[in-house]
């Protein structure tokens, strides 16, 4: 599995120099998790449904933080590579950012990801 790196940060192709960057293995994974988790529900015009259900389930009005889980949870197991979900947390933040962690067993191995995600 290869695929074009991503800064995340920016939100643009890696570039160095001349050359676009690639990403392989247990980088390809954890790129796979971060745009899964981060990619809004009807953001692609091709298929309204795919993505995460950000407006309609997580930016509500007192959120149901098990449901919230489960959906996370289901975006992360459902990626292709990700064998078995390790552990999992998720803590809500009033500015409507959440610190999500999980640790994975992918088919390269195990794969730990923390990150604050949609600030």
């Amino acid at each position: 599995m290869i695929d074009l790196a991503l800064d995340l940060v920016k939100k643009d192709l890696l570039i160095d120099g001349l050359d676009l960057k690639l990403v392989d293995k247990s980088d390809y994974i954890r790129q796979s998790l971060q745009i899964r988790l981060s990619f809004f529900r009807g953001e692609w015009f091709l298929d309204t449904e795919a993505g995460t259900p950000f407006y309609q389930d997580v930016f509500v009005k007192n959120p149901n933080l098990p449901n919230i889980e489960n959906i996370f949870k289901a975006r992360i197991i459902e990626t292709e590579g990700v064998n078995e979900l390790l552990s999992f947390t998720l803590e809500l933040a009033s500015d409507r950012s959440a610190k999500i962690e999980f640790q994975v067993n992918t088919i390269f191995g195990i794969v730990d990801f923390s990150e604050t995600i949609f600030v």
